[in-house]
């Protein structure tokens, strides 16, 4: 699995999509910080069991404007895994933080044919520029939706 490097603006924007989960599905979602598998927990306050393990992708565009998302292979694995001793669903999450909307795969079922690529050297700006890996694209249309913003007004910065 790749080295992480903390971000003060990514983990600023996770929180705002835990809230959001929290909101939209009723449940209490905490971030796991750095030594879980996946980035965030959803869970009933009251019986503090387990809905869902979330990987987050905070990504600077809206809803629509990629044709795929790629999730890295380590990261299917590790769900599938956590998923089978649990019995708790693993979700690939995206904030489209252009437009504030969020869609959402189950690591488990993802309804589209695998196409797994090698990433290119340069891609990923969290770790060493040197590094590649394998990572399952999947069409942005395959994802559902949790909250659709496309069309609202957001307030210009």
């Amino acid at each position: 699995m790749t080295r992480y490097t903390y971000s003060e603006e990514n983990n600023t924007r996770e929180k705002e999509l835990a809230a959001i989960v929290k909101k939209e599905k009723n449940c209490e979602c905490d971030l796991q910080l750095k030594y879980s598998i996946f980035d965030a927990v959803a869970y009933r306050l009251k019986t503090r069991k387990p809905q869902a393990f979330i990987e987050m992708r905070v990504v600077n565009y809206a809803f629509g404007d990629l044709p795929e998302i790629m999730i890295p292979m380590s990261k299917i694995i590790l769900g599938q895994q956590q998923t089978q001793l649990t019995g708790v669903k693993s979700l690939f999450m995206v904030f489209w933080y252009k437009c504030k909307s969020v869609t959402y795969v189950d690591i488990n079922n993802i309804e589209c044919k695998p196409d797994y690529r090698v990433t290119p050297k340069g891609m990923n700006r969290t770790n060493d520029p040197n590094e590649i890996e394998v990572c399952r694209y999947v069409p942005s249309e395959v994802f559902k939706v949790m909250v659709d913003n496309r069309f609202a007004e957001f307030p210009v910065a």
